[in-house]
């Protein structure tokens, strides 16, 4: 049987031998699909997606393919990067049959590697009429919404998919990371605990604490959290940056300037660091180098808005000329920022098509 020939020669790592069966698969008179989908996991186990993919669109040009097998052509050409062809055989599958879930969310994932995040909206939209109690639904949902900064969808999305699944890592970190953007900062707090609880080992639990504790200015239960964060190689840069940030709001402008110094011997790209010791050398009220610090900043990211906001500062305390020209560079980030906000915050309903 060529099929099972097939499969012994991909096992074997005989690729040439493997092309050849491949072929006489493809062209025997009595093709089925059973044939082809029986030898799937052993081309998949050994990376041979390439032979599958040819039997599966061999058994659609005859038109053989079962919905399920279309669903199989559409993984095929997913993995091959070929997302429009892969979205066109899933479709195939959901008209073939009623669609389930797991199509529903096959077609969402192919959609936004496409970037299509309003069609991806729409297949998951009707996922969770099939099955609202699927926490992957709901988590799915509320991750293409902050990808298109619909916050407060998202922010719902997440808190069900929290609340079916409160022991799951990653959906209690993505939580958190909607709740930052909440007017309480601190709302994010429980998420990320959780989070910190369910990955003790990942530094960036004890971060994203610490994180949300700054940005809601409780710089008192940030301080332990972000010391934890700076014992560890991958995060003691955001760390740095954090404390440092506290210690000049505590007017601590030596200790500040040594934990940002930390934060860009570790990152010399980082551009927020960049910009808080130019606010040192501002409060310091060494000019020069706090411009020199935030052009740096600038020069890295250039949408920076305390860079540009504290460079508009400091425009305006030398009389520089430059003022006029950054004002309104601060003005439409200021915009940037309100719109980005407004439609993050907006409520939306997505109807399944």
């Amino acid at each position: 049987m060529v099929a099972v020939r097939l499969a012994a020669e991909v096992g074997a790592g005989h690729r040439a031998e493997a092309d050849r069966a491949a072929k006489d698969l493809r062209d025997l008179s009595d093709l089925s699909e059973a044939d082809v989908l029986s030898i799937l996991p052993v081309l998949s186990a050994h990376g041979r997606n390439d032979i599958a993919l040819g039997a599966l669109e061999r058994v659609r040009a005859r038109g053989l393919a079962s919905a399920d097998g279309l669903q199989r052509l559409g993984a095929a050409y997913e993995a091959a990067g070929r997302l429009d062809a892969a979205r066109d055989a899933l479709e195939a599958a959901a008209a073939a049959r009623p669609p389930s879930v797991a199509l529903l969310l096959d077609l969402a994932r192919v959609a936004q590697q496409a970037r299509d995040l309003h069609g991806a909206l729409g297949y998951l939209a009707h996922a969770r009429e099939l099955d609202p109690s699927d926490a992957r639904v709901h988590f799915l949902f509320g991750m293409v919404c902050v990808e298109l900064d619909l916050g407060v969808e998202a922010y719902q999305a997440l808190k069900e998919a929290v609340r079916l699944d409160p022991g799951n890592a990653a959906i209690n970190y993505a939580m958190g990371a909607v709740a930052l953007h909440r007017r309480d900062a601190t709302e994010a707090v429980p998420f990320f605990r959780k989070y910190a609880e369910l990955v003790p080992g990942d530094p960036r639990g004890p971060l994203a604490v610490g994180m949300a504790w700054v940005k809601g200015g409780e710089f008192a239960s940030a301080r332990p959290e972000l010391e934890r964060a700076a014992a560890s190689d991958t995060t003691a840069a955001a760390a740095d940056y954090f404390l440092a940030r506290i210690a000049r709001d505590e007017n601590d402008l030596d200790r500040a300037m040594g934990l940002v110094e930390k934060a860009l011997a570790r990152e010399p790209a980082y551009a927020d660091a960049w910009a808080e010791r130019g606010i040192i050398h501002l409060r310091q009220r060494d000019l020069p180098q706090a411009e020199k610090d935030l052009q740096k900043c600038l020069e890295l990211d250039p949408d920076n808005y305390l860079g540009n906001l504290n460079l508009l500062a400091l425009y305006q305390r030398t009389k520089d000329a430059r003022q006029q020209a950054q004002a309104l560079r601060v003005k439409d980030l200021d915009a940037a920022r309100e719109v980005k906000t407004e439609e993050f915050r907006r409520v939306i309903r997505v109807q399944p098509e």
